[in-house]
């Protein structure tokens, strides 16, 4: 099974401990990192590469929004916050799931199942694109029996 790197970006410490200790159900899951505002978070992000970010929203130095405009790598995002107002601003991101705080253990299953579903299709995605590259790959038209033209 595949370790998935964890990073919780929210300046509220009682915010990141119920983040973690909902994720010590998952042993497959580790988080590498935690971050108290947008700024750091945009650099360890981007240092780390994670497969998965938990997201607050209203933080120091850079908001969550600014904070994923700005990254190089592209994670499975879960926002993490206490204002339902930042719901439909926050699609504009292509999160995972939008949790609200105080985090329902069943809401966090719920959203934990949705991003492991995310990062098998990233992860199946890019070893597809990977393989592509490094063997290369022709497009070959024949005529089958019938004569009609395929392509594979």
């Amino acid at each position: 099974m595949q370790v998935i790197k964890s990073i919780i970006v929210d300046d509220e410490e009682f915010a990141v401990i119920e983040i973690k200790e909902q994720l010590e159900l998952y042993p497959n899951v580790s988080v590498i990192a935690t971050y108290s505002n947008g700024l750091d978070g945009l650099e360890g992000i981007n240092s780390l590469n994670p497969d998965l970010v938990f997201v607050d929203i209203e933080m120091p130095e850079l908001s969550g929004f600014e904070m994923l405009g700005r990254l190089t790598c592209f994670p499975v995002v879960i926002f993490c916050t206490g204002f339902s107002k930042y719901a439909i601003d926050g699609y504009a991101y292509d999160p995972t799931d939008f949790l609200l705080k105080p985090i329902k253990p069943q809401r966090f299953k719920e959203s934990m199942d949705r991003a492991f579903k995310d990062i098998d299709q990233r992860s199946f995605s890019e070893r597809l694109s990977r393989q592509k590259q490094e063997l290369g790959y022709q497009l070959l038209e024949f005529r089958d029996l019938h004569g009609d033209a395929r392509r594979v």
